[in-house]
């Protein structure tokens, strides 16, 4: 007969949900893959980071993304969108992330709270998402907006109608 003990049925190894810590996780598996392979590197596109920034802040509605200027409008900026600015530099051991957004604040709002939620949020959203860390986040703060801004519509001249 065997000295072991049989483990009872139905009982798991695993890590409660409040235990399980997803930086830590992403840290090791980052260590394992580059440990099995250290040829193999993580790129993100650009365009994978905007994208991240830009549902990370769809969540609020104090905000709006603004225009980031002519370049933006003429798609003269390779790793921007309306409203957003996003650098990776992997120059270093680890890549690290900047992110510049260009923002319109709701009337009423106090700025200097929002402004750093909004920071919070993108240095807390990209972090957990990529495992990159998150060196600054600069909020660009061009204008402000009023809730009946998006309820209007422009009205056309009276007696003229459109044929399109």
């Amino acid at each position: 007969m065997s000295d072991a003990v049989p483990e009872t049925p139905g009982t798991t190894r695993l890590t409660k949900r409040e235990e399980f810590d997803l930086d830590e996780a992403l840290a090791e598996a980052k260590d394992e893959l580059q440990a099995s392979d250290p040829q193999g590197e993580l790129h993100l596109s650009d365009d994978v980071l905007l994208d991240l920034a830009r549902k990370a802040l769809e969540t609020t509605t104090d905000i709006r993304l603004a225009s980031t200027g002519l370049s933006s409008v003429l798609g003269l900026s390779r790793k921007s969108v309306e409203g957003l600015r996003v650098s990776v530099d992997e120059s270093g051991k680890e890549p690290v992330i900047t992110v510049d957004a260009y923002l319109l604040v709701r009337w009423g709002v106090r700025v200097p709270d929002l402004a750093w939620d909004v920071q919070e949020l993108l240095k807390r959203e990209l972090e957990r998402v990529t495992g990159y860390r998150v060196k600054a986040v600069n909020i660009h703060v061009q204008g402000i907006f009023f809730e009946t801004d998006e309820t209007q519509t422009p009205a056309e001249p009276a007696g003229e109608t459109s044929d399109i």
